[in-house]
């Protein structure tokens, strides 16, 4: 009941927006977003409904229970999906085309960082850029932060999980919140080692 009372808020406010505006989309193009996508399909009959899939919605806390049941509904409405990896696009089932658009980076704001040193540095630095969210191992990072103190651990992102509060009362563990993407090459420059803790 609450999903449907939901779905007929968003779709009248969609509707009154590109009534509004006198948009006519030729595609619509919904991001990770498949409440949204199931609600509006009927508003964009008239166009090509992309589902652009950039990561597991199955993996994620806050949207697992209901995300994976509204995705694969959405998966199968859907005139096309756009998936960011071979391996995601394994695991997921769809009836329409899909494509693999792979994830990727402006070099050109790295290369300007590409021999920066960092100088008078205590510690060497280990790093993450991401979400910090409940798909960290936070019992291994705890672990690695006590166990080597002499190692400095930088975190750069969202904090989307409680569980980070265990790695403050750590003084080498640093967080920088989210950052944006041109602040990242000189953040990262003074990574030693990058990791990904999942």
């Amino acid at each position: 009941f609450i999903e449907k009372l939901n779905s007929g808020i968003v779709k009248s406010r969609i509707k009154h927006a590109l009534s509004q505006w006198g948009f006519k989309p030729h595609i619509a193009i919904n991001a990770f977003n498949p409440f949204f996508g199931n609600a509006t399909l009927d508003l964009f009959k008239d166009c090509s409904v992309l589902y652009y899939c950039y990561d597991n919605i199955d993996a994620t806390q806050w949207a697992a229970r209901h995300g994976s049941r509204l995705e694969k509904n959405f998966l199968l409405r859907a005139d096309g999906v756009i998936f960011t990896s071979e391996a995601l696009q394994s695991i997921k089932q769809c009836n329409a085309p899909s494509f693999v658009v792979n994830n990727g980076v402006d070099l050109r704001n790295f290369e300007k960082h590409q021999s920066e040193l960092v100088s008078s540095r205590e510690r060497k630095v280990v790093g993450y850029t991401g979400t910090i969210d409940d798909r960290l191992d936070f019992d291994l990072l705890e672990n690695l932060a006590s166990v080597y103190p002499e190692y400095e651990f930088q975190f750069i992102g969202r904090i989307l999980s409680t569980k980070a509060d265990r790695l403050k009362a750590y003084k080498n563990v640093k967080f920088f919140g989210a950052k944006a993407a041109e602040e990242l090459p000189q953040l990262m420059s003074g990574f030693d080692v990058g990791i990904i803790p999942f």
